[in-house]
């Protein structure tokens, strides 16, 4: 273990990255005449086209559960209706996921953030249809707390402010309630994280030439704190937050630069009012995915880190888990690091993925269960190296992150390129996995039917 310098960044380059990410756009085609979407139409994994994988290969004491879609299909002129970037929260039986989505097109009084929603531990969903047409510019992210109350959050009239809802279950379904609006200028990427002790939410999120920021609020969102800024993280994007089980805050990020950037790691001991200097815990270099309709200059420069913090009390309590993937040594591969001492120290980045092919690995989400097992998710074309043919691949650690066992998520692959899509970026920017005791969820943009849907597994250990 040791600790590692923050290397001086391309403030410029990383700056221009920031700018473009918050100017994406999510449609790349004319909408033809408005069609109303269907809402509350129950939805399971059809049997369409794609291309069926061998055996999928299980860990010992490991079932993968069967992929399930979570949106209804819709034809909308046959432009290719998007559902990407996906988000995930759960509470008992109830899960509620989101995503990116385009229906808007043909309904004009949604927004691009979509959801659906299972009673039954992720068996069935059905699609309850978008968010407000407030939320016109994405990045959705979920969290619950201890009484079952849902919070979805998303970028608000395109980089103007950050919005979010909160939503309960009754009979008849899932209801949201009105926007909370963070007006403001130049937000991106917001993200959240609660501390399951107190309730408290926490929104991390980049502003556009200022830096990573963090907001605290004590009254499920109804009102937040001011911000804090992470200190030195001008032009760092990638915000992704976890609380640990003394209620500290650790922020990870990314510092794109040219030919190499870092990830770090921030922290917290007083609700999110202060925050150390960040902690550089790895190198990462971006790299070109086919079929992924991003301008080159942002795959080049960018990688998108996830973090989690073992709370389930046994050997490991404690441990700060940090992924992202990374193109240094040629082809992009997974790497976790680990801190055993609160972020004090990092360990070596540890390659994740244990293929000895040249295909990419990218876009790891990362959960500790309640049994403190690591288990990563991440989309993996190791079967077919050198094109668009993805698969999604877990890693699951038993002793800490020290090693881990790989297999496959997706019982068929999704051939990017062939893939009808009218979003930039066509499969968004992440995937999740969370923790359902000793459960994984695992969620991720899928095009087995055509064009990007939101499936779901649950991995049971």
């Amino acid at each position: 273990m040791r600790p590692i310098p923050i290397s001086r960044l391309h403030v410029i380059v990383a700056l221009c990255l920031a700018v473009i990410f918050a100017q994406t756009t999510f449609f790349a085609a004319q909408a033809p005449p408005p069609k109303k979407s269907e809402t509350g139409v129950e939805v399971t994994a059809p049997t369409g086209p794609g291309i069926p994988n061998r055996d999928r290969e299980s860990l010992l004491n490991t079932t993968i559960g069967p992929n399930i879609r979570t949106n209804s299909r819709e034809d909308c002129g046959g432009r290719g209706v998007t559902q990407s970037e996906t988000a995930v929260a759960a509470f008992g039986d109830d899960i509620v996921v989101a995503y990116n989505d385009t229906r808007v097109a043909c309904d004009p009084d949604r927004g691009v953030i979509g959801y659906a929603y299972s009673r039954d531990g992720g068996q069935t969903f059905v699609d309850g249809g978008g968010l407000p047409r407030g939320f016109d510019s994405g990045d959705p992210w979920l969290a619950v707390n201890s009484s079952g109350t849902f919070f979805l959050s998303g970028i608000w009239q395109r980089t103007n402010a950050l919005a979010m809802v909160r939503g309960a279950f009754s009979e008849t379904g899932l209801t949201w309630d009105e926007p909370t609006v963070l007006g403001g200028l130049l937000y991106d990427k917001p993200a959240l994280t609660i501390d399951p002790s107190n309730g408290t939410l926490y929104m991390a999120y980049t502003r556009l030439f200022v830096g990573i920021q963090i907001r605290r609020s004590t009254d499920d969102g109804y009102t937040w704190a001011l911000s804090t800024t992470i200190p030195g993280t001008i032009g760092n994007q990638g915000a992704f937050p976890a609380v640990g089980s003394s209620g500290e805050i650790y922020v990870a990020l990314a510092r794109p630069a040219a030919p190499r950037g870092a990830i770090a790691v921030s922290k917290s001991i007083n609700e999110g009012r202060n925050f150390s200097t960040p902690i550089e815990v790895g190198q990462s270099c971006g790299f070109i995915i086919a079929g992924y309709n991003r301008p080159t200059v942002q795959q080049q420069l960018l990688t998108m880190p996830a973090l989690a913090v073992d709370t389930s009390g046994g050997p490991f309590n404690g441990n700060v888990y940090v992924t992202w993937a990374s193109g240094c040594g040629g082809d992009a591969d997974v790497f976790l690091s680990r801190s055993e001492d609160g972020g004090a120290t990092w360990s070596d980045p540890l390659r994740v993925n244990d293929d000895t092919t040249n295909g990419l690995q990218f876009f790891p989400s990362i959960a500790v269960d309640a049994g403190g097992n690591v288990t990563l998710i991440f989309y993996d074309r190791r079967e077919n190296p050198g094109t668009a043919v993805t698969d999604v691949y877990m890693a699951r650690s038993r002793d800490g992150g020290l090693t881990f066992e790989n297999t496959k998520v997706t019982s068929v692959a999704s051939d990017w390129a062939a893939a009808r899509f009218d979003a930039t970026p066509n499969f968004g920017d992440y995937i999740t996995a969370i923790s359902a005791g000793s459960d994984v969820l695992a969620t991720w943009a899928d095009s087995r039917d055509g064009d990007p849907d939101c499936y779901f597994a649950r991995i049971t250990p």
